[in-house]
């Protein structure tokens, strides 16, 4: 619909495109169904996936990040990240996943966090603040 609308007000495909995210034969689509048939005739669906048709890890797939996520980090490391994972996971065991993948396994898993406030934490004069600081003093010169 709001492809049509801005064809109406005379945009370009190729801009009604970029400011749409729709491909341009979509756009064309669209504005020839309108001038053959009105609003009407307009394809309008939802646009994704929906919820439920993403792809699920198996279970073989599922038990090797919970192994990894046991094991110890990449070296330097505080903890694994997304990357880390996916690195560890094509190079281990040649299974591709993407971060945003692992991301969502997270949530599912009840694992995701907000980012934590780390150069906050430096600053901090308490336990956690000295928690923060010792370790990394240990880990820089030791």
């Amino acid at each position: 619909m709001q492809a049509v609308k801005l064809r109406l007000d005379g945009v370009t495909v190729a801009l009604v495109s970029q400011q749409t995210g729709l491909s341009s034969p979509t756009v064309s689509a669209a504005w020839k169904a309108f001038r053959e048939g009105g609003w009407a005739a307009v394809p309008v669906r939802p646009r994704g996936r929906l919820k439920g048709q993403a792809n699920v890890l198996d279970a073989a797939i599922q038990q090797r990040l919970w192994e990894a996520l046991y094991a110890s980090p990449p070296a330097e490391q505080p903890g694994w990240s997304s990357a880390d994972l996916v690195a560890f996971l094509r190079d281990e065991h040649g299974v591709e996943l993407t971060q945003r993948g692992i991301e969502h396994w997270w949530e599912s898993q009840g694992l995701k966090h907000e980012p934590w406030p780390l150069s906050a934490l430096a600053k901090q004069r308490s336990q956690r603040g000295r928690w923060y600081r010792q370790p990394l003093r240990r880990g820089l010169t030791g």
